[in-house]
């Protein structure tokens, strides 16, 4: 998975997740989950192995912003788990803060509340992309998303809407998705709009020059 963490729309952070588990997205500067012992560090925090990802601090000049951010990462402490299995990923909410997800596989695509400590699947690469991308190279659906949105403590509007307004908001890529989704759109559906002008006589010596002399036509070009 690839995240994008904005704050207000300004990219603050992107993380790639390395770890085959999953990881635990948090802002917790104490980080009481290395200090707190079994049994209740898994049920507050989530399993050991995740990787351990954390909001950065805010930097701004906007006090509103800062004070206002600050209240909703405090509230990010137990934090939230993404976990990646056969193409699919899920998420589940710990914290305190709610979280609201504008996924294209959940709800048509309309933001829900991630309700806490439920593991929900928030996208599928093989049952979802893959196959709406065969549908984009045959002309029968518009190119499909590869990532999902995340709001947290406010509520997205929708997958299209402008979320400026979002003191924390994240994109979360599956990287295989945002790979093919890269490949497709270099590819065929851009190769019918690439425009060159006609040779001019100088573009027409460059070639004889590039296939070593050897145009049966070049004495038009050379005299020209």
């Amino acid at each position: 998975m690839e995240i994008i963490i904005c704050y207000c729309q300004q990219q603050v952070r992107n993380f790639h997740v390395g770890s085959p588990y999953g990881c635990r997205l948090f802002y917790d500067p104490d980080r009481n989950d290395r200090v707190l012992m079994e049994p209740f560090k898994q049920e507050l925090f989530g399993p050991d192995q995740f990787e351990q990802l954390e909001f950065p601090p805010c930097e701004t000049d906007n006090p509103g912003q800062e004070e206002h951010t600050y209240k909703l990462l405090s509230a990010l402490d137990r934090g939230m788990l993404l976990e990646c299995h056969d193409g699919k990923i899920y998420a589940t909410r710990k914290s305190r803060c709610v979280i609201f997800i504008s996924s294209p596989i959940v709800n048509n695509g309309e933001p829900f509340k991630l309700e806490r400590n439920e593991k929900v699947q928030v996208f599928d690469c093989h049952g979802y992309f893959e196959p709406m991308i065969h549908r984009y190279l045959a002309g029968a659906s518009g190119k499909p998303q590869a990532h999902f949105m995340i709001g947290f403590g406010q509520r997205l509007m929708s997958s299209k809407s402008d979320h400026s307004g979002l003191l924390i908001s994240a994109q979360v890529y599956h990287s295989r998705a945002k790979y093919l989704l890269n490949q497709v759109s270099c590819a065929s559906p851009l190769s019918s709009s690439l425009k060159f002008s006609h040779p001019d006589d100088f573009d027409k010596l460059l070639s004889y020059l590039k296939l070593g002399g050897k145009d049966e036509g070049s004495e038009h070009v050379m005299e020209t």
